[in-house]
């Protein structure tokens, strides 16, 4: 019993310190598999290029400071409200309805 309970401990601390974040620069939205146009809606940065360095702080969120383009758009892109989950590979998207 205590070794179930060192191996049930072991695997959720393994589960915990693998976990991670992040985030990505997308140029086009797709509501139920209709593009809605380049950049129409988003707030597209104005540098999405190779952060060099990837010791530094420029790493976490592509390069510092990064302004949007301008002028930001003013354009509404209506959704139905779901919860999105990611699965291997990217190109699937399950959507879970509430």
């Amino acid at each position: 019993m205590k070794s179930s309970f060192i191996t049930c401990a072991l695997l959720v601390g393994a589960s915990v310190d693998s976990s991670a974040s992040a985030h990505t620069i997308f140029t086009q939205l797709h509501v139920n598999g209709v593009p809605q146009g380049h950049t129409k809606g988003i707030r597209v940065p104005t540098y999405d290029g190779p952060i060099t360095n990837v010791d530094s702080n420029d790493v976490i969120c592509n390069g510092g400071i990064n302004p949007y383009r301008q002028p930001l758009p003013t354009d509404i892109i209506n959704v139905c409200m779901t919860r999105h989950v990611w699965n291997t590979p990217p190109s699937t998207l399950l959507t879970i309805r509430r």
